[in-house]
């Protein structure tokens, strides 16, 4: 990783760290590649659309997030919060999660691909 980030950027993401971050607002497309995500708080987030794809996610709080509808490639979920979260219609392959809270999640319809 390069970069080392403490905002999120509004479009896409790649081979950089976000560390420590408080996620708030409206992101309506959002692509992240190759990155760590560490520490990270995005339970007051409107994630409209985000596609992760080779990346770490640690510490991180995603609770009540609506994740429907969108695609998880090589990702690892390492000790997050997901409580609540919907990943109704996603598409999740490869996917990993490590002493995660996944209580209430919602994996309807979701395509799983060695989770």
């Amino acid at each position: 990783m390069e970069k080392v980030l403490d905002s999120l950027p509004n479009d896409y993401m790649e081979d950089a760290t976000l560390k420590g971050a408080v996620i708030e607002g409206y992101h309506d497309y959002l692509e992240i590649k190759n990155c760590k995500i560490e520490s990270c708080n995005f339970s007051n987030a409107i994630l409209q659309g985000i596609d992760i794809d080779h990346t770490d996610i640690i510490n991180t709080n995603f609770s009540n997030q609506n994740l429907s509808d969108r695609t998880f490639e090589e990702v690892r979920f390492i000790n997050c919060n997901l409580t609540g979260v919907t990943f109704t219609d996603s598409y999740l392959q490869y996917v990993t999660f490590d002493s995660c809270n996944l209580r209430y999640a919602n994996f309807n319809s979701t395509n799983l691909k060695e989770v």
